[in-house]
């Protein structure tokens, strides 16, 4: 049993990696030599200077949301054969960056592929947040991310989802782990394993490429 679990392990990790390299390469994309999905003060830190370098804007509250929404600035969030949505997440958080949208779309497409027998889909717990509802999180979750300063959440640009780990196998989780380390070995991603909340929380940059 422990042999045969080892090979679908190192066959699903071989999946991923073909999966991943297809995808999230671009030339402006700098590369991350010590990739990891465990939580750091550099991690945060990262994404805050790519967030800056991309000219991101941080949405303070309800009104500024509602205003990038009409401009089509964010996308919306929907389900469908591979995503669906924690029923928890209010509608008005269920949107993100275009270029979110085609990473979730494309991990959706890639985790049916290479598991087109599970009963699962990937679940997105988590998308835009604003400063507002951020500080509020905070009050109730210290882990959470602060809610400004150099420090502060990848969420309240829209580029960030949390992914749900809850109900999905011991194979799929490690596919999973491997798919969004490789892609953040190219520098299309930052993303972090976290344990609390039993999530994957991604942040995805503009360099990241449709390849599919």
């Amino acid at each position: 049993m422990k042999k045969r679990f080892f090979y679908a392990f190192l066959f699903f990790t071989f999946l991923a990696l073909i999966c991943s390299l297809t995808i999230g390469l671009d030339n402006n994309c700098e590369k991350n030599e010590n990739p990891s999905l465990i939580g750091s003060y550099e991690a945060r830190l990262r994404r805050n200077i790519e967030a800056d370098r991309e000219n991101l804007i941080r949405i303070k509250n309800n009104k500024e949301l509602l205003k990038m929404r009409e401009l089509g600035t964010l996308v919306e969030l929907k389900q469908d054969a591979n995503i669906q949505i924690d029923y928890r997440l209010d509608k008005k958080f269920r949107f993100y960056l275009p270029i979110t949208k085609v990473f979730v779309l494309n991990f959706g497409k890639d985790f049916r592929t290479t598991f087109p027998d599970s009963k699962h889909k990937i679940q997105i717990n988590s998308a835009v947040r604003t400063v507002v509802s951020q500080k509020i999180l905070k009050r109730k979750n210290r882990n959470a991310a602060d809610a400004t300063g150099p420090l502060a959440s990848s969420h309240e640009t829209g580029a960030t989802v949390d992914m749900a780990k809850l109900n999905l196998s011991p194979q799929e989780i490690s596919w999973i782990r491997f798919y969004l380390l490789n892609l953040e070995g190219v520098g299309s991603i930052e993303a972090t394993e976290e344990f609390e909340q039993q999530v994957f929380d991604v942040m995805v940059f503009a360099c990241y490429q449709d390849d599919h």
